[in-house]
């Protein structure tokens, strides 16, 4: 078989394997394999002369790559001119005629690559784009959890069984069936949307999503009577039963301080007309909201504010308003002394710092002076003079659980309510703010910057207003502010109570509308509470974005990154400026997906007996049978997560 010239050399020999042993054989190692082959192909090739320690290269091989035991590879011969290799021949068989032209080379390095026995090296692979993340909001839920989640947010959007909700219940009190209804909310209803009946059950329910790296906004789920707008007799209320009603819910929330306190950084939600009665809030608000009008009209707007944001820089002449006032307060009128000292004493709270009283008055000065801290003018202004004896024990018991919950490290959250009540208790409000808003001063033991917070629904035409109203009055005191924002909980009582009365529709005309004031009020804080050049000493601004909207959190969210403050942590304090709430049973996967973006997020926890939950549990189901979009999103995720339980996700 050699040829002229150059001496014949092995370039691959293959062993002959006995049968009996080639089921104990293992592949053949590739880094040989690969080495042989380079060395292989340059030699066929030409590209180099045959290295001079080429040997042959024996490994085991697999039986799947073992061939017949009378075949093996032919030696190979080289000239200077021309190379070749042979195919496997069976023992005894010539070799094929030596290739002549140029082709030959390639066609042999074909064969070679060709051959199942020889590994060549590959080139590197693009990386294999990797399964994009999908968030297990609910991984750590029992089947049964997750069955009885899916089925109550599949309720919830059967529309006329949330319609006929409180109808159905009422039958079920005519017919003494409301021990077995509320069996049946406790283990459906309640347990998808509420911690716990007690406190001890309500921690559980905070371990679990502290586990998760979210907060707790605990909230005792005590409605008020959303008929009680003042239409009927006042309930017989007298400051001993009033005192004794506040110091009762004064006492359960400061065990609920207790509790939060366990967790770091945790609100308490506080409602006002748990401590209140609300003939009083109904009363105080009215006047409130006639103050309002007749500023509004002393400034020559009539209806709704052109700019809602004008508010706060609107002044009137004094003389003006007080005729506006007189016209609408005949105690007033009556007693000259008293509505010429409250326009006095709102004109020197109404005056920039430094200057002199100007004769006019600014809404500031209105919400000053018009207070419950001024309760002669409280009660002046009063239909009912002798409700304004009902005032000290309510401030006193809401002053007692505020002082308890800054001692504790605890924030409260003040929760709005319906429209006849909001006046009062943004007023309520102002006062505790003004109180315990220290900004992390000697006078806060715990050095929170904010214990207070105010509630905003931004689906009433007038809170962008009364927002911007706040923010800027609290600036003018040098306090902190802080404020939560949320769309709003009674769209369909307000509007129902509204008709009856033949009063303008309080809400805006459309969702649209609803989504534009609320981006713009969030817009609005943050830029304050982000406000990286600000002047030393000004006063610090939180905010909690309490809400499932999706592209209102994703573009608060963007907000916060372009103004560098992801984390919102302030540099005064490890208290988040920006924060963000959802509520239990609702928009899970949005709660997670913050977390893992690195901001501060919280779950509103409601808590309390079954029957007393009830008006709390008939708004949530309202509220999901409204926004269809969120609920089935919750019901998607719920099903993939059971569709992983058993192994087809």
């Amino acid at each position: 078989m050699p040829t002229s010239g150059a001496a014949a050399r092995p370039l691959l020999l293959l062993p002959r394997v006995p049968p009996s042993s080639r089921r104990l054989l293992l592949p053949p190692p590739p880094l040989a394999v690969a080495t042989a082959s380079r060395r292989c192909l340059a030699f066929v090739a030409g590209a180099r002369a045959p290295p001079p320690n080429l040997r042959p290269i024996r490994f085991p091989l697999s039986p799947r790559h073992t061939p017949p035991l009378n075949t093996r590879l032919s030696t190979t011969t080289t000239s200077a001119k021309h190379a070749t290799v042979t195919k496997p021949q069976s023992t005894g068989f010539a070799p094929p005629r030596r290739p002549t032209t140029a082709t030959a080379a390639a066609s042999t390095v074909a064969t070679i690559m060709a051959d199942p026995r020889v590994s060549l090296p590959q080139p590197p692979q693009p990386p294999r784009a990797a399964a994009p993340h999908r968030l297990r909001p609910y991984a750590d839920a029992s089947v049964f959890t997750l069955l009885n989640s899916y089925a109550v947010l599949q309720l919830c959007a059967f529309r006329p069984l949330v319609d006929w909700s409180d109808a159905l219940l009422g039958l079920a009190a005519r017919l003494r069936l409301s021990w077995a209804i509320e069996a049946v909310i406790k283990r459906t209803f309640f347990a998808h949307f509420c911690g716990g009946e007690d406190l001890d059950e309500t921690v559980g329910t905070m371990r679990r999503l502290e586990a998760k790296g979210i907060g707790s906004i605990l909230d005792l789920a005590m409605e008020a009577d959303e008929t009680g707008s003042g239409g009927g007799p006042a309930p017989a209320w007298t400051p001993k039963s009033c005192d004794a009603h506040a110091a009762r819910m004064g006492d359960l929330m400061l065990e609920a301080v207790n509790v939060a306190s366990r967790s770091e950084l945790s609100y308490l939600a506080v409602k006002v007309t748990a401590f209140a009665p609300p003939v009083l809030l109904v009363s105080w608000s009215t006047a409130l909201s006639r103050a309002r009008e007749a500023f509004l009209e002393a400034a020559g707007i009539s209806g709704p504010l052109t700019q809602p944001d004008s508010l706060p820089h609107q002044r009137v002449p004094s003389a003006k308003f007080k005729e506006s006032l007189s016209s609408r307060f005949p105690s007033l009128r009556s007693d000259g002394a008293t509505l010429d000292a409250m326009v006095s004493r709102m004109e020197v709270e109404s005056k920039s710092a430094g200057a002199e009283a100007d004769g006019s008055i600014d809404w500031f000065g209105v919400t000053r002076v018009a207070s419950w801290t001024n309760l002669n003018y409280a009660r002046a202004m009063m239909a009912k003079a002798e409700l304004a004896d009902l005032v000290p024990p309510v401030l006193a018991h809401l002053d007692r659980l505020a002082a308890g919950a800054s001692s504790s490290g605890v924030r409260l959250m003040i929760d709005a309510e319906q429209t006849y009540f909001q006046p009062a208790i943004d007023d309520v409000t102002r006062i505790l703010m003004a109180g315990y808003n220290k900004g992390g001063s000697s006078a806060s033991p715990t050095r929170l910057p904010v214990v207070i917070y105010n509630t905003y629904q931004m689906y009433l035409r007038d809170t962008y207003g009364r927002l911007a109203a706040d923010l800027d009055g609290f600036k003018r005191l040098g306090l902190p502010f802080g404020a939560k924002v949320v769309r709003g909980a009674y769209m369909d009582s307000e509007r129902r109570r509204a008709a009856e009365r033949g009063q303008p529709d309080p809400i805006h005309p459309n969702v649209d509308a609803t989504h534009a004031a609320y981006d713009a009020a969030v817009g609005l804080l943050i830029s304050h509470a982000t406000t990286v050049d600000a002047p030393a000493g000004t006063p610090r601004v939180e905010l909690v974005v309490a809400s499932h909207n999706k592209a209102s959190v994703r573009k608060a969210a963007s907000l916060l990154k372009s103004a560098g403050a992801s984390t919102g942590a302030g540099s005064s304090s490890n208290v988040p400026l920006v924060a963000f709430a959802q509520l239990m049973g609702m928009q899970d996967e949005t709660s997670c997906t913050l977390v893992e973006d690195g901001l501060k997020v919280y779950k509103y926890v409601p808590y309390g007996p079954v029957k007393v939950t009830i008006p709390y549990l008939l708004r949530r189901a309202k509220e999901n049978s409204a926004a269809l979009g969120g609920a089935a999103e919750d019901r998607a995720n719920l099903l993939r997560e059971l569709r992983h339980r058993i192994g087809f996700a």
